[in-house]
């Protein structure tokens, strides 16, 4: 399972219940989390 994460309160509430789903069909779980570089001008 892969679950994106943006530190938001519904990401990391997605995070615990996708983390209790996989710990219990015992398969990995993926965290996801990307960014954008700054322009330098």
């Amino acid at each position: 399972m892969v679950v994106g994460v943006d530190n938001s309160t519904s990401a990391l509430s997605a995070v615990a219940w996708a983390a209790q789903k996989c710990a219990r069909h015992k398969v990995p779980l993926r965290l996801v989390h990307a960014y954008l570089l700054p322009d330098r001008g």
